[in-house]
């Protein structure tokens, strides 16, 4: 990670109205003064409605429930090593009932005591995704065991959007608001 934020961090005029109203009404939400990371890519106005849409996409329109979003987010989070992504979905998977001692059986993995064989095909697929960018025959069919073609799809796009999204927090050196 790098030492200090590479990229500035945007107020109103810097990020526009959306990237604003999305980093005041979520911070407020979270109980913090800023959402650093929408004041980060707020930065690159033309992208930002699209990057806010796709990752949005996931917290309410996934065909997969809330609860599985949030474990993969997590999975991620704790594979990449970003405090970043992991502080800021430990308090959003609370909405999925995600408890504190679910929090540390994520970064335990697929093969901790007390996942269901549903969520551990889905840990293990996220392992595999973001560990060899891969995922083996036996491991593909067993999530297929349990969830359909769209709902693979949306899995592997969501890992693979949280994946890029922690380098790019990485690369840029974001700091968490949640250590301040």
């Amino acid at each position: 990670m790098a030492a200090q934020t590479r990229v500035a961090l945007g107020g109103f005029r810097q990020i526009g109205p959306l990237a604003w109203a999305i980093d005041k009404a979520g911070a407020r939400r979270l109980g913090v003064r800023h959402l650093r990371i929408m004041q980060a890519l707020g930065r690159n106005k033309r992208l930002f409605p699209f990057f806010v849409g796709y990752t949005g996409y996931f917290q309410g329109l996934s065909k997969i429930k809330l609860r599985n979003v949030e474990l993969v987010i997590l999975r991620v989070a704790h594979l990449r090593g970003s405090a970043y992504e992991w502080n800021h979905h430990v308090r959003l998977s609370a909405r999925a009932k995600i408890t504190a001692a679910e929090h540390e059986r994520v970064a335990e993995g697929p093969g901790a005591a007390g996942w269901s064989p549903k969520e551990k095909a889905l840990l293990t697929a996220v392992d595999g995704f973001v560990r060899q960018k891969s995922l083996g025959d036996e491991d593909f069919a067993e999530l297929a065991r349990h969830f359909d073609e769209a709902e693979i799809i949306e899995i592997l796009l969501l890992t693979g959007a949280y994946d890029s999204l922690a380098t790019t927090i990485d690369i840029i050196g974001l700091q968490s608001e949640y250590e301040d």
